[in-house]
């Protein structure tokens, strides 16, 4: 496995100025593929947050614990929008 590749989190791929990484770990003897978006909670993005998490099995939300404003967004955008498209492919 090469760790300098675009792909490992040592060495993120930038697309669009966002971050992107993925990585396979082995855990209780499954593959599991981690994709990792950094978009920096820029407002660009957000019209592209439901591909960020399509189809996924689990979500880490991040903010900058300095920072206020990053939880309001985190709160007021990224978790109301995570919540809205869980309950939209409920239905």
């Amino acid at each position: 496995n090469n760790n300098n590749s675009p792909s490992s989190p040592s060495s993120p791929a930038l697309i669009n100025a966002a971050s992107f990484a993925t990585k396979k770990i082995q855990a209780q003897g499954m593959t599991c593929k981690i994709q990792i978006w950094d978009t920096s909670g820029r407002a660009q993005f957000r019209p592209l947050a439901k591909t960020y998490y399509h189809n996924a099995s689990a979500i880490i939300l991040c903010y900058a614990v300095s920072s206020k404003d990053s939880y309001r967004v985190l709160t007021s955008f990224w978790l109301k929008q995570l919540l809205f498209n869980q309950q939209q492919q409920q239905q």
